[in-house]
């Protein structure tokens, strides 16, 4: 299963901006959410790439 570093690296969508430090700190709190049914909630947005 691709990193969050790497789908971050080869996205070519909508434009996505994220400080390279938040991917660290997003892939240690949310790992344990990975292939599971969830509901998330994104506030921010901006131009949409994060959503893709």
């Amino acid at each position: 299963m691709e990193s969050l570093i790497e789908i971050y690296e080869s996205h070519s969508g909508r434009l996505l901006n994220k400080w390279a430090h938040y991917l660290d700190v997003y892939e240690k709190f949310f790992s344990a959410y990975r292939g599971k049914d969830i509901t998330l909630l994104e506030f921010g947005i901006a131009h949409g790439g994060s959503l893709e």
